[in-house]
């Protein structure tokens, strides 16, 4: 479980000024097929990103057809642990099912999602 970075714009980049990896692994990934909650955490260190920003906390709730993140948030977090910002889900970032990418088995893992702007 990854976030792929193979189609970013090419101005992204992290704090000293590389480009985002091709893909970047989830650290303990858990899903709860009940809920259709997804967590996983992104650890950047010892890189940087946004400056001082080295770690993704994730929790994504899905829709019941597994189209869309409908809640959720991502918490970002410094080298020494403090929490400096929450984004939330659909609020500040809209993900939806990549369908074209879509294979017929509806589990989450193996699945694409991708990024929209704002509602």
């Amino acid at each position: 479980c990854y976030i792929s970075y193979e189609n970013a714009p090419a101005e992204w980049k992290t704090a000293d000024g590389s480009p985002f990896p091709v893909k970047k692994a989830f650290e303990n990934p858990t899903y709860d097929p009940l809920t259709r909650t997804f967590t996983g955490t992104i650890d950047w260190s010892p890189k940087k990103v946004d400056s001082d920003i080295v770690r993704w906390e994730y929790r994504l709730v899905f829709s019941d057809s597994l189209n869309v993140i409908m809640d959720g948030e991502i918490k970002q977090y410094n080298a020494d642990g403090n929490k400096v910002s929450t984004k939330s889900f659909p609020d500040d970032l809209i993900y939806w099912r990549n369908l074209r990418a879509a294979t017929e088995n509806a589990f989450l893992f193996g699945l694409t999602y991708i990024q929209h702007g704002h509602i």
